[in-house]
């Protein structure tokens, strides 16, 4: 994954899908994961195996592991600008959370 602005861009995007928010359909491109872990948040998403290495590089795979780590405080804000603020403390306290 790439840093800077476009991993941001991408959990924001994962963020308004969940929400109803986004032209786009959560279930459209990720399949929620059923087993109900006590790590992390109820919104975790199953990572897909691909046999082609061009697939990984996909905004629907890539996002992934990022977003499965995310807290559950952090996904169960109502708003897109508190989202966006919550992100802000996630850069500035998880070292490495924007990064791959």
């Amino acid at each position: 994954m790439a840093s800077g602005p476009e991993p941001r861009r991408s959990i924001l995007e994962v963020f308004k899908m969940k929400n109803g928010s986004s032209s786009l359909r959560f279930d459209e491109f990720f399949e929620a994961e059923s087993q109900h872990r006590t790590r992390g948040h109820s919104w975790k998403i199953v990572k897909q195996r691909h046999c082609l290495d061009l697939r990984k590089y996909f905004f629907s795979a890539r996002v992934v592991d990022r977003w499965n780590r995310l807290d559950q405080k952090d996904i169960d804000i109502d708003t897109i600008n508190g989202f966006k603020r919550r992100l802000e403390i996630i850069r500035n306290t998880r070292i490495g959370f924007f990064m791959d």
